[in-house]
């Protein structure tokens, strides 16, 4: 057996990720294409047309955004990582703050602290990501805050 080429393209290692453990044969019965034919959307050499985004789309509950673009989560349904109850959300948004609060210089402008504090909620409320790396987050854009104060 040969060993599989590197695809050439950003699309076509999606459509790899997409297929994951499953033998092309069964993924291709089910789309009802070749295995020729994706193998060559695979590796790159080739492009799907339209028809066949839409119906790997549609069949396999993938989004176009992180097919076509590689933005965004994989499955249309996954949703950002907030929590589901109110006092979840506001636990979220009141460690975010303070910890954010407690790496700026006390001269910050309060517009200044609300608008990088959003774009941290908003980068943070999307991620599923471990407290550590959300500390690590926080910090950088505290400095960023920092940098902007001192010009």
């Amino acid at each position: 057996m040969a060993r599989p080429a590197k695809p050439k393209t950003e699309l076509a290692q999606r459509l790899v990720e997409l297929r994951g453990v499953e033998n092309r044969e069964d993924f291709c019965a089910r789309l009802g294409i070749s295995e020729g034919t994706y193998a060559n959307y695979e590796r790159g050499d080739r492009i799907p047309d339209v028809n066949l985004i839409t119906k790997v789309s549609l069949s396999e509950g993938i989004s176009l955004d992180w097919l076509l673009l590689g933005e965004g989560p994989m499955r249309r349904n996954e949703t950002p990582a907030l929590p589901s109850d109110k006092a979840g959300t506001r636990k979220l948004i009141w460690n975010i703050a303070h910890a954010f609060w407690s790496n700026l210089p006390r001269r910050s402008k309060p517009e200044e602290v609300a608008d990088q504090f959003v774009e941290m909620f908003d980068y943070l409320a999307q991620k599923d990501i471990g407290e550590e790396a959300a500390a690590k987050v926080i910090e950088f854009g505290a400095e960023q805050l920092r940098r902007s104060i001192k010009k």
